[in-house]
């Protein structure tokens, strides 16, 4: 092909990209309700959401918020006319923020870049409806770190009385200094001296996204007298986070997370050795609510504050699995399993093959029904993400959303529920309808998001073994253009994990394909979340096998209809998706045109020390994780048995590898070591490395310059008819 016709695709691509960046996405949503002036039969719903939107002239994600004013009848509860009386509001440097129960307060906190002049600086403000009312400089406070606005640790809740504020942030450091050089202290300073020698002491953190995270504490904010309190009474060896207020204010309840032997990464791991805990206000009191062995997470009180929930799993096992729903009646301080772990969904339970179990990374902060009879919250079902509905005291599990696609939950509030939906076709809508009573439809109402786009796509159930049991299903998800004038390529897509999922989801990436001619096949295998714990586990000690059979089986059955190009066959993906996609090219040789993959994991051998998650090299292998890492040669057989690199010398397939600079999950070694042994074999191959980026690849430069390189390779590479 002509640099000519490559200059005008690259153009083409990068067009289609920016149009489809346009299209925000959904973050954060919350409701309040508020009486209507004009008719006492009907309240208004103030409904504020949280938006994200690339920036492709400033290579950064923009934050925004967006405000609606939806009427709803009393009785029935309709929801009635949309409003949006406003622009959207640019959350610029917002990092955290929550509102107060009443509505009449907000807690945010905000970072402020580092210039010339001044150093980065966090504050914590505190608004009323009409002004700002106090500021906190959190570095001149000098009683902690950084709040925690991550996902994993970040809480910041208000008490019921308004009146103290509750958040995570980083354990105050002491000061260090060298032996040598300027080291003369104030002498006037009532500070204590800095420890001399202890300068480059190494820091455990927690890994992956979290590496500014190293012992989360626990901070109480007294409004009034503007208070900062760090509480005491917990263990050194614990770092806390996802804290909520215990009855009556005298204490919190939060999550813990042991420091010991080691920290390992936490980020997208559910299988770390942690507990539910109580800790007064004082310190004086500290206990354990839930049972040793467990691993758990996101803590959750009633509104009458009588009832505890969270989520609970062993300890022990791969990253991520089924869990259970935990209740905790705080009279009695008696605990029992609310729904339980399922092995194999049963198909009598619902018509679309059962339910599989929770598969969640945890409640929305306000998920209950008015009468604390009921909780929210989404959840992987098989190739989509649903709402469930448990009811507490019968111990049952409903859905409310019949569509397939991903639902997620953002607020529930005086039995309304505000949720986003997207689908491969359905960029991200906000609905909101009321908690359906038993057997009945669910009518969502629209309050804001986009047209749909001009893809079709569908379910594929598929079965690998010749034996139909349902233990053995597994799903593809097939996106493709809507006008089917030709046979379109096709891309094979595994996802990373591989205890992961996809839900049928909106994303960018797979539309702009579609608009070029592709279709995207995406692959559930056994192994994903959403189809029950028994399937799960199928994978361990089976990588590089089961999953990389069940993956070419899909694309097999596909190209079997005749209704796409078998010249073109692509494959690309990322993670564990990259350790597929790196088995598949060298199983199967002449089969891809072209591999595309991020941060694979390419020898499980060399990843062992230097990974943030060692002991997913021993679990999904099938091997005891000894935390010392001192093995033998015999475990050092079966790691490079299972790795792509052990078929290294068959791949003929032209490869790109883009590789996060600061990925601690797959480190960059592992890339360069596949583009150095194909090199030296003479097989195409380019190597990406972006400096600044770790394993999501997600920052927008790195995104959408990955994004066009892939579609320019697999372009460059098609055999053209």
């Amino acid at each position: 092909m002509s640099s000519n016709e490559t200059e005008e695709y690259i153009q083409n691509t990068t067009k289609l990209f920016k149009d489809l960046c346009n299209i925000p996405t959904i973050s954060k949503g919350c409701l309040y309700f508020t009486e209507n002036q004009q008719d006492k039969g009907k309240i208004d719903a103030s409904v504020t959401s949280q938006w994200s939107q690339r920036d492709l002239v400033r290579l950064e994600n923009r934050a925004f918020q967006r405000n609606h004013i939806v009427t709803c009848d009393r009785d029935p509860r309709k929801l009635g006319p949309v409003q949006e009386p406003s622009f959207p509001v640019e959350l610029q440097h917002v990092q955290l923020s929550s509102t107060s129960p009443s509505g009449k307060f907000q807690a945010v906190v905000k970072k402020i870049p580092a210039t010339k002049k001044d150093e980065e600086k966090q504050y914590l403000e505190i608004w009323s409806c009409h002004n700002m009312i106090k500021c906190f400089d959190i570095k001149a406070l000098d009683k902690h770190g950084d709040i925690c606005e991550d996902s994993q640790f970040s809480s910041m809740q208000w008490s019921p009385s308004e009146e103290q504020l509750l958040y995570v942030a980083e354990k105050k450091k002491e000061k260090s200094a060298l032996y040598f050089g300027n080291t003369e202290e104030d002498k006037e300073s009532s500070k204590p001296p800095a420890k001399k020698g202890d300068k480059y002491e190494y820091e455990e953190n927690w890994g992956e996204l979290l590496v500014k995270r190293c012992h989360p504490v626990l901070v109480v904010l007294n409004i009034s007298t503007d208070n900062v309190t760090v509480i005491d009474g917990i263990p050194e060896e614990l770092s806390v986070g996802q804290a909520v207020w215990a009855p009556e204010e005298k204490g919190v309840v939060f999550c813990g997370w042991w420091h010991v032997p080691y920290r390992l990464g936490l980020v997208y791991c559910t299988n770390r050795r942690s507990g539910i805990f109580y800790v007064s206000l004082d310190g004086s009191d500290f206990e354990q609510l839930s049972k040793e062995g467990d691993a758990v997470f996101s803590p959750n009180f009633n509104l009458s504050m009588d009832k505890l929930i969270y989520l609970a799993r062993n300890e022990k096992g791969v990253h991520k699995s089924c869990t259970e729903l935990i209740e905790i009646d705080w009279k009695s301080k008696t605990s029992s399993v609310v729904v339980d772990i399922v092995q194999t969904p049963e198909e009598t339970l619902f018509t679309d093959n059962g339910f599989p179990g929770i598969f969640t990374m945890g409640f929305p902060t306000r998920c209950w029904s008015t009468d604390g009879t009921k909780v929210v919250l989404s959840s992987f079902w098989r190739s989509s993400m649903k709402i469930l509905i448990v009811d507490l005291p019968s111990k049952s599990v409903a859905h409310c959303t019949k569509e397939s696609g991903c639902w997620n939950v953002l607020d529930v509030h005086k039995d309304f529920i505000l949720a986003s939906f997207s689908s491969p076709s359905q960029p991200q809508r906000l609905v909101m309808a009321p908690i359906p009573k038993h057997g009945e439809a669910v009518d969502w109402t629209v309050i804001a998001g986009q047209d749909a786009i001009d893809v079709k796509w569908e379910i594929i159930k598929l079965t690998y073994d010749t034996q139909e049991d349902s233990d053995k299903e597994y799903e593809a998800v097939l996106i493709q253009p809507s006008n089917g004038k030709t046979k379109p390529d096709i891309i094979l897509h595994a996802h990373g994990g591989p205890h992961s999922c996809y839900p049928s989801n909106f994303m960018n990436e797979f539309a702009v394909f579609c608009r070029l001619g592709y279709a995207v096949l995406s692959v559930n295998y056994r192994g994903s979340l959403g189809f029950g714990q028994q399937p799960l586990e199928s994978l361990i000690s089976n990588i590089g096998t089961q999953d990389v059979n069940e993956v070419k089986f899909a694309v097999d059955t596909i190209l079997k209809r005749g209704e796409y190009n078998r010249e073109n066959v692509f494959v690309m993906g990322g993670s564990h998706g990259g350790f597929l996609a790196c088995h598949l090219v060298g199983q199967f040789p002449d089969f891809f045109r072209a591999m595309a993959t991020r941060n694979p994991v390419v020898n499980l051998l060399s990843m062992l020390g230097t990974s943030d998650i060692p002991d997913w090299i021993f679990e999904e292998s099938g091997l005891y994780f000894n935390p010392e890492l001192l093995t033998d040669a015999d475990t050092y057989s079966k790691l490079l048995e299972c790795s792509p690199i052990s078929h290294a010398k068959k791949i003929i397939t032209p490869t790109l590898l883009m590789l996060g600079a600061v990925d601690l999950r797959v480190p960059p070694s592992q890339g360069k070591e596949l583009y150095r042994t194909l090199k030296a074999r003479g097989v195409e191959v380019r190597l990406l490395v972006y400096p600044e980026d770790s394993h999501p690849l997600n920052k927008v430069e790195t995104e959408s310059d990955a994004f066009v390189n892939i579609a320019r390779w697999f372009y460059e590479h098609r055999k053209v008819q």
